[in-house]
């Protein structure tokens, strides 16, 4: 979950409360109330809502798709952007003019033939049975993305990859590149994909990034997605703790394992900053890269429903608005926040000198990156240090690599899909950037097969899974009861009393968080 993305949610959702003058509110209470009806009523009456580019909303009590699978038609009501009832009756739309979809109908969108609705629809499902698993801690509901397993393996944090992190709108769709840590001789191989949480995941395109190279070398990648061969890595001789002067886990980062290190967060600024600090001696080479093994922690999760909660009942209206909105994206790409990545500095002239942060999405699988030091890093003794929010992240290795020079991959699609469970979708679907998705529904499993390129006795293949999509969350029952506009504009104030509530109320439950969130996981048999 991009807690990136968070502020850009609120800056968008807010701005689209404030627009709204001159509306007579007699009028639009009609429409809140047949809102409101269609969400108490949603365990058992069926209904699709689409929002439209243009800032209409229809509500349908019964709908078909035509034949070509380019128009919806039906019978409800038809409101506009002052959700003023414009028309009744049979409607008919043409799907190019819709921006999202809310819907309680998952049986209606499941099979491919309904693709077209399935992307862009928001599930809004009632049964008791479906959130169980998120009754206690609804904040910390495991959300993923596409999870992706290699050799089998199926224990807790074994997902090499999750896919497509940030991407939680038709609007953010985007590519993702992560390091499968796996290298491998042979000719054949396989990955799987699951859905493990309450979401759709929509993939655009999946294919595998392949690099040969010497057994005795290394691959990694950096947050630029580029390519580097290396040296393997060299571990620190000194490891600091300027903020924590009893902290003990100093040696669980010389190796990559499952034993993380991660500090707990402040009870009353979840944004308050800790420092790691490194050393290295002897290491001399004209370009040096620190390696890092780490994931976000369950602080994002938490954050990012709370938003969403926030949103209650008008989860839709907000990711209608911001599907229309073309500032978004531009927001997106300036937007800051106050959380922030992991910041890296090198000492140089006795003084810190920034160089570069670090921010990869998703709390499940480690992302495995090289961030190269500035050249003039070449003293006997290194020094960098490393700046972040409290328990914000969770970091398993670092290291200190040679990076001797930059490779280009050679790019592999699948050359067949198993389908454990799930629709008949073909490889087509997943060849090419275009608008064609697989969609994969909750407890939903594939296996994508490759065939690499031969290669000497003495090399591998360094393996990097390439996906683009986006994922939606499905609504969940508790959300129609959370819904405060107050606390969204103080999240995108930062309102000291509104983010020292959230920290106060992560801290009441940080203790359990990792095992609320594993056990929530949709099993996938």
């Amino acid at each position: 979950m991009n807690y990136r993305l968070i502020f850009l949610i609120l800056f968008i959702f807010i701005g689209f409360y404030s627009c709204n003058f001159n509306v007579n509110h007699n009028v639009r209470r009609v429409y809140e109330n047949i809102h409101d009806v269609i969400y108490t009523k949603r365990y058992s009456s069926p209904f699709l809502k689409p929002h439209f580019k243009n800032g209409d909303v229809a509500i349908l009590n019964s709908w078909r798709l035509n034949s070509n699978r380019d128009s919806v038609y039906g019978e409800g009501s038809l409101y506009n952007y002052n959700r003023l009832m414009i028309k009744k009756g049979i409607l008919w739309f043409n799907i190019d003019d819709i921006s999202i979809i809310e819907t309680n109908d998952l049986s209606y969108i499941k099979s491919t033939n309904k693709v077209n609705i399935a992307i862009l629809s928001i599930l809004a499902i009632g049964n008791a049975a479906v959130w169980a698993s998120c009754v206690n801690t609804p904040k910390l509901c495991f959300g993923s993305c596409p999870t992706f397993y290699v050799d089998g393996k199926n224990y807790l944090h074994s997902s090499t990859a999750e896919g497509f992190s940030s991407s939680f709108a038709p609007a953010l769709e985007k590519k993702d590149i992560d390091d499968l840590q796996y290298t491998s001789s042979s000719e054949d191989f396989s990955i799987t994909m699951k859905n493990e949480a309450l979401e759709t995941h929509m993939i655009n395109e999946l294919s595998l990034y392949a690099i040969k190279k010497p057994k005795e070398l290394e691959v990694y990648k950096d947050s630029k997605d580029k390519f580097y061969t290396c040296s393997k890595p060299y571990s620190y001789n000194k490891i600091l703790f300027p903020n924590d002067a009893n902290n003990t886990k100093i040696d669980d980062m010389r190796k990559i394992d499952d034993d993380e290190y991660f500090s707990l967060t402040d009870p009353n600024d979840l944004s308050a900053k800790e420092s790691i600090i490194i050393e290295f001696d002897n290491i001399n080479h004209d370009q040096l890269g620190l390696v890092m093994n780490f994931r976000q922690s369950l602080v994002s999760t938490f954050l990012f429903y709370s938003c969403l909660s926030y949103m209650g009942k008008d989860y839709g209206k907000f990711f209608s608005y911001m599907e229309n909105s073309p500032e978004a994206k531009l927001i997106l790409q300036k937007f800051y926040n106050k959380m922030g990545g992991i910041k890296l500095y090198l000492f140089n002239d006795n003084k810190w000198e920034f160089f570069e942060e670090i921010f990869e999405a998703g709390p499940i699988a480690k992302n495995l990156i090289i961030s190269k030091l500035p050249e003039y890093a070449k003293s006997k003794k290194i020094k960098i240090k490393m700046e972040m929010s409290k328990g914000f992240w969770r970091l398993d290795y670092l290291g200190l690599s040679k990076i001797y020079n930059e490779v280009s991959p050679e790019i592999i699609y699948p050359n067949s899909i198993d389908i454990i469970r799930g629709s008949q979708f073909t490889l087509k679907d997943i060849a090419k950037d275009d608008k064609s998705y697989l969609v994969s529904f909750p407890k939903d499993e594939f296996n994508f097969n490759f065939k690499l390129p031969k290669i000497n006795d003495y090399q591998e293949h360094k393996l990097f899974l390439y996906s683009k999509g986006y994922y939606l969350e499905w609504m969940r029952p508790n959300w129609a009861k959370e819904k405060d506009i107050d606390k969204l504009n103080g999240m995108l104030r930062g309102e000291r009393g509104v983010w020292r509530d959230l920290a106060r109320e992560f801290k009441s439950i940080e203790s359990e968080v990792e095992e609320s969130f594993w056990n929530s996981k949709q099993r996938v048999k």
